[in-house]
């Protein structure tokens, strides 16, 4: 085995762990929840996240220097520009590596650390993180069931969210992606993480889930799977039906079901915006407030925004967000709305442009973080990227 071959194989085993670790996490984290918003603090979870991170950089870096020629010059720099300008803007506003919390934190380094497996995504490679997505998936998906079994009957969305957000919020995006690359192999498996995401969903009253997972399944049908619309139609309709009359007898579905009927009018996130653009100062758009930056929202100074866009761009800068939105657009322009395009790379895009809508405030919960999903659409686009330089090669080699 020669050198390169054995780096390959090292990277491979080490982003394999990554995920296994940030899975683990996932788990944790929604166990320890509710415990976690009462009384903030260090957990077995934590250090196994800070570990995954790690090893996440390690991996692509190792990719940057040794398989980078698989990745034009310019998405190269870009990352690099981006992650240069997030440390000057941490240590800028008071950041310190001595502090793990703060460089680990959404207002911090670790996310854009990690986003270096976008070079670490050589086709092979991409296909057996999907596949090791799908064993992650499944025992995901089992913890929200065994979470759901707690529920019982009659519960208020908080109890939902306490017991199934953090599974529900990474499930939503690896789902989609488990679904396109696993279906033909494991079409039960992998259509019953796909499900059992939605229910997870459902039962937390999350509306831009729901939507996700309508979206991505009426994609996957007419795009993937190349059938007829109108058949897909009707046999939603039939589910409609069927749903109508199960729900009364599964009393956390009937439940959930109403509490989604009584948010369907609620409108906070405009408001919020409104509030948030009246409180700041627009001249943190040019050099970034900080990580300690908060703004006044009603009678407290509050840190986060439910636009992430508006978010990352206030904390660190117009040039961050800018930068990190260049680099999810080029795949989406190359391979989502082009003919002659191999379906399940049209699937990779349309979840990278899902990513983009939800970050623009379409979804709630999800962060540019060093999380399980962000990671892992980061790694997706890496994907894109590489086959988009791959392509370039053959073309210019005939």
């Amino acid at each position: 085995m020669n050198s390169r071959i054995r780096i390959s194989v090292i990277i491979t085993n080490i982003l394999s762990i990554a995920f296994i670790l940030k899975a683990i996490t996932v788990l944790i984290a929604q166990q320890k929840l509710e415990a976690t918003i009462e009384n903030p603090g260090f957990h077995i979870g934590v250090l196994f996240s800070y570990m995954a991170n790690l090893l996440f950089f390690v991996s692509g870096m190792l990719a940057f220097f040794t398989e980078g020629k698989y990745y034009q010059k310019s998405i190269k720099i870009l990352y690099i520009a981006l992650l240069s300008w997030i440390i000057f803007v941490f240590f800028r506003t008071g950041g310190s590596i001595s502090d793990p919390g703060s460089f680990m934190a959404v207002k911090g380094v670790g996310p854009f650390l990690g986003m270096s497996i976008l070079f670490a995504a050589k086709t092979d490679r991409f296909l057996k993180i999907m596949k090791l997505l799908l064993w992650i998936g499944l025992i995901l998906a089992i913890g929200g069931v065994f979470n759901t079994v707690k529920l019982g009957g009659g519960f208020a969305r908080m109890t939902a969210q306490m017991q199934l957000r953090l599974i529900a919020l990474n499930l939503v995006w690896l789902s989609p992606l488990i679904l396109f690359f696993n279906y033909k192999k494991y079409k039960i498996i992998s259509l019953s993480i796909f499900g059992l995401s939605f229910i997870f969903s459902l039962l937390i009253v999350t509306r831009s889930f729901l939507l996700i997972h309508v979206m991505v399944f009426l994609f996957f049908y007419r795009i993937v799977l190349k059938k007829k619309i109108g058949v897909l139609i009707t046999v939603l309709a039939i589910a409609l039906v069927a749903l109508i009359f199960i729900a009364p007898q599964i009393s956390a579905v009937q439940n959930a079901i109403n509490l989604l009927n009584e948010r369907g009018n609620e409108d906070s996130r405009s408001v919020q915006i409104i509030l948030f653009l009246e409180n700041i100062d627009f001249n943190d758009f040019i050099w970034g407030s900080g990580i300690d930056s908060t703004w006044r929202w009603g009678s407290r100074n509050y840190a986060w925004l439910d636009n992430q866009v508006l978010l990352t761009a206030w904390w660190a800068g117009i040039f961050a967000i800018t930068t990190y939105l260049t680099l999810f657009i080029k795949p989406i322009y190359n391979f989502l709305f082009k003919k002659d395009v191999n379906p399940q790379l049209k699937g990779v895009s349309f979840m990278l442009f899902l990513w983009i809508l939800a970050l623009l405030g379409f979804g709630v919960y999800l962060t540019i973080s060093s999380s399980l999903y962000h990671f892992t659409l980061c790694f997706a686009m890496g994907f894109l990227l590489q086959i988009t330089k791959l392509k370039s090669l053959f073309k210019h080699a005939v």
